[in-house]
């Protein structure tokens, strides 16, 4: 795709300008790696790439076990009406 040629980006919808690519999404990488560190640590102690793989992998997991956890008590803590 030449850049400045119209793109499809829906049913009816044409948008001109950059092509797609994985970069217009980094601002959503961007917010979780900030909240994956200011809730669980800014700093790796693994000393080789593949233990700092690993413990960003479980990071990723225990964030979103906390997420899942957190919808489901604010489910529970809603005031029902008599």
């Amino acid at each position: 795709m030449i850049a400045g040629l119209p793109i499809l980006c829906g049913p009816g919808f044409v948008r001109v300008g950059r092509r797609p690519s994985g970069y217009t999404q980094r601002w959503q990488v961007e917010t979780v790696m900030s909240m994956i560190q200011r809730d669980l640590g800014e700093v790796l102690s693994g000393r080789c790439f593949h233990a700092r793989n690993r413990q960003m992998r479980m990071l990723a997991d225990v964030h979103n076990i906390m997420i899942v956890w957190l919808r489901g008590v604010l489910r529970q803590s809603r005031v029902v009406p008599f």
